[in-house]
């Protein structure tokens, strides 16, 4: 059997790309709502941009970054953001 403790560490760092700035109702409200038990369950560090990537043109420039800080997965909330991955 594997050691897990020699993976203690190695917790997966996700980014999570919403649409719009989170508010009381609507698309991105929904998937704030799915993120917040799973980031209690998850053992992922999670990093979520609540402005809000509206504009296909803004989305490669946003992943890029979150791609440098270290982020090894990410979660897109649109279709807009399809093209510029």
């Amino acid at each position: 059997m594997a050691n897990l403790d020699a993976f203690a560490d190695d917790v997966l760092k996700v980014a999570i790309a919403y649409v719009s700035p989170i508010g009381d109702v609507g698309w991105t409200k929904q998937h704030d709502l799915a993120r917040k038990p799973w980031e209690a369950a998850s053992p992922a560090d999670q990093d979520h941009d609540d402005r809000g990537v509206a504009q296909a043109q803004d989305a490669e420039r946003v992943f890029r970054d979150l791609a440098a800080q270290g982020n090894k997965a990410d979660h897109r909330t649109s279709f807009s953001h399809m093209n510029p991955i």
